[in-house]
């Protein structure tokens, strides 16, 4: 019945929680509070002192090679990045386990912003976002499941991959 099925019970307490559930909330509350404090502080405070740009690894804010995932630009940009939480490195915690994704993750925080300082070095332009966790998780996914089909859906309602299979014969003609 329903309480065989492993899904319907959490053998965890409640507070065991799997790293994905757990960054999901922290990222809610963090940007309640990143917007609690744009209102009261200046727009500007929060991102000298945590989001990733060059001046700061010039002043010396090396924590912000990390920092900055936990900022967000507004509710649409935290949407996105939850879901990409929620849906695609939910995966990757299962496949490698807490421990290892909490090294995968400090590790796709600290490579997104050196590879995006390679590009914007000379500039005075902020990083924020958790959005380098997202993509490392989709490139782990795509890499150990490289025949699996992806189904994205347009709106949440029309599947992509359809489309692309209906295009796939004249793909096959154009680049084969």
């Amino acid at each position: 019945m329903l309480n065989e099925r492993t899904y319907m019970y959490s053998t965890s307490g409640i507070f065991k929680r799997s790293i994905c559930d757990s960054l999901i909330i922290i990222l809610i509350v963090l940007f309640v509070f990143q917007s609690i404090v744009d209102l009261i502080f200046d727009h500007n405070f929060i991102y000298q002192l945590l989001s990733f740009n060059p001046p700061s690894i010039r002043s010396g804010y090396f924590w912000s090679l990390i920092t900055y995932g936990f900022l967000h630009d507004g509710p649409l940009h935290l949407i996105m990045n939850l879901l990409g939480l929620h849906f695609i490195s939910r995966h990757v915690e299962e496949k490698i386990g807490s421990k290892s994704f909490k090294f995968f993750i400090a590790t796709c925080l600290i490579s997104g912003s050196l590879i995006w300082l390679l590009f914007n070095f000379g500039t005075n332009s902020h990083l924020i976002g958790f959005s380098a966790v997202i993509l490392g998780s989709l490139c782990f996914f795509c890499l150990e499941r490289p025949n699996q089909p992806i189904t994205l859906l347009l709106f949440f309602v029309f599947p992509l991959r359809k489309l692309t299979d209906s295009f796939s014969p004249l793909l096959r003609r154009v680049y084969c």
